[in-house]
């Protein structure tokens, strides 16, 4: 038996069509709405990570950090707007009110909806881009650094003053670093350490350490020049060895 076309069905499905759009728009407000709490807590953690890790001091790169936390409170704010209710004033014994009373409803939340989804779109991809630009100044920093450190190589460098009897010393070392100095004089003969000195050094803001050895009288051997310090927990050290210019 086939369907009777009557005033019935066509109220039936209209029936249908009404609750099935409202249906659906409920669906896609819900959806969003997990979306935005999802990419929210994440976005959270990430910022809390990259202002730690990235070290951001630039106001240029804290406001990208900042701005989608902006967006999408927004985005947030539009969501819970097409929840809630509209109130709209209407006759329910007059059915073009509650005609037009459903469509401003439904034109509401829909506009609320389209708002919440382009605010969210742009929140996403400030997202992407913020820590897409952060890692790559980060990296950009790394290699800086790590080029700054393959020029400036820790060194020093020394003079013997037979008439001052001392030993100027300069060094070019990590900047405001603890410089562990040594000077020890060996015999020649004996390998026997026949004067040992110890100091240490803050190097300034450039690296530079500037130190005098005094040489004791009497003493003559091979001289060990030695600094250390700590880098990054580790300890290096530059050694050399002189030995100073007889009187004639």
């Amino acid at each position: 038996m086939g369907v009777k076309i009557n005033d019935q069905f066509w109220f039936d499905k209209s029936e249908g069509i009404i609750n099935n759009s409202i249906t659906n728009l409920d669906k896609g407000i819900a959806q969003l709405n997990t979306y935005i709490v999802a990419i929210w807590v994440i976005y959270s953690g990430a910022s809390i990570f990259s202002l730690d890790y990235f070290e951001v001091t630039n106001k240029v790169l804290l406001m990208m950090v900042l701005l989608p936390h902006v967006f999408l409170l927004l985005g947030r704010w539009f969501i819970t707007q097409a929840q809630l209710p509209v109130t709209i004033a209407f006759d329910p014994r007059v059915p073009d009110d509650i005609e037009n009373s459903y469509k401003q409803t439904y034109s509401v939340k829909v506009k609320c909806l389209r708002k919440a989804n382009i605010i969210t779109l742009i929140a996403t991809a400030l997202v992407v881009i913020t820590l897409t630009y952060s890692f790559k100044k980060k990296f950009e920093q790394k290699n800086i650094k790590f080029q700054l450190e393959q020029k400036i190589k820790p060194d020093f460098f020394y003079e013997v003053l037979q008439k001052e009897k001392c030993i100027v010393f300069t060094g070019e070392m990590p900047a405001k670093t603890t410089i562990d100095l040594e000077f020890s004089i060996t015999s020649s003969k004996e390998d026997k350490v026949l004067y040992a000195f110890k100091d240490s050094r803050i190097s300034d803001s450039k690296g530079i350490v500037n130190y005098n050895f005094a040489l004791p009288k009497a003493v003559s051997g091979t001289i060990l020049l030695k600094c250390s310090w700590l880098e990054k927990n580790v300890r290096k050290s530059i050694i050399k060895y002189v030995k100073p210019k007889s009187k004639k």
